[in-house]
C-alpha cells in the first residue's frame, strides 16, 4: 500500500514532469515505503519524542536529500549524474 502511494503521489508526478528517473520507479517506491516503515518503527520504539510533524520533516530530509546530506557530508555526485542514460 505505501509503495503504491509513493508511486502515485510522489514518483508519478515527478516522472511526468521531468522524464524517466535514473532508478526504476518500482524500486524507488518500495525503497521509500520500507524507509518509512523503518522510520515509524524507530519512532514508536524510541518513545515518540518527536512530534508527527517533526518526524515527517526528518523523513523528508533523509529521503529527499539522502543519506550523505543527512550525515552532514558534502560528496560529489557519482559520475554521469545529471544525465539521463
Amino acid at each position: 500500500y505505501l509503495a503504491e502511494m509513493f508511486r502515485q503521489h510522489n514518483i508519478g508526478p515527478v516522472t511526468q514532469a521531468h522524464g524517466a528517473p535514473r532508478v526504476p520507479p518500482d524500486l524507488l517506491a518500495h525503497t521509500l515505503a520500507g524507509a518509512q516503515i523503518g522510520a515509524i518503527s524507530w519512532w514508536l520504539e524510541s518513545g515518540m519524542e518527536q512530534t508527527p510533524e517533526e518526524m515527517a520533516r526528518l523523513f523528508y530530509y533523509v529521503v529527499g536529500f539522502g543519506l550523505w546530506w543527512s550525515l552532514g557530508l558534502e560528496v560529489p555526485a557519482p559520475e554521469g549524474v545529471g544525465t539521463r542514460d
